[in-house]
């Protein structure tokens, strides 16, 4: 799978750079996903939704967030509504937004994109990120909401192992 992540874009010359070059990376790389971070994509202070949207109508498929998800409070009240703008996974419960989306890629496979923040220098307030990300694969494991791909691996395992 090919994924293009652009990392923290900043304010109008980072939105600039990546509306010029996207294209030209889409011909290049053929990616199936297009990630961006954008949370300091509003003069270096969080995310507006009109920015969010020209990112979105633009060819970004997930937009991703972190320590600056709330610069701009319009964001506070707006991301519950916009699935594919995340705020880290490992926020505390009640956070308004979500830290994963689920996409769907162009031949119907889906990717599962999950966003999280590292505590070291932050607010000590998050999650471990490492506990937070066993949990939603324990979740997803539990729901069967995520399909492993790879069956033959699994079928070589399965041979080489003998687990049936």
């Amino acid at each position: 799978m090919r994924i293009l992540f652009f990392g923290d874009i900043s304010g109008r010359a980072g939105r600039d750079a990546v509306f010029h070059e996207l294209p030209a990376l889409r011909a290049r790389f053929a990616p199936e996903v297009v990630i961006a971070n954008a949370e300091n994509a509003a003069a270096g202070f969080g995310l507006t939704l009109k920015i969010a949207h020209e990112f979105l109508a633009g060819g970004i498929d997930c937009l991703t967030t972190g320590n600056h998800a709330w610069d701009q409070r319009e964001l506070v009240l707006a991301i519950g509504d916009e699935p594919q703008i995340l705020r880290p996974q490992n926020f505390p419960e009640g956070t308004p937004g979500k830290g994963t989306y689920l996409h769907t890629l162009s031949d119907g496979r889906k990717i599962l994109i999950a966003l999280f923040q590292g505590r070291l220098g932050m607010d000590p307030l998050l999650d471990d990120p490492c506990a937070a990300a066993d949990k939603l694969a324990a979740r997803l494991a539990q729901k069967a909401e995520a399909k492993v791909q790879g069956k033959a691996l699994n079928k070589r395992l399965d041979d080489k192992y003998g687990r049936h």
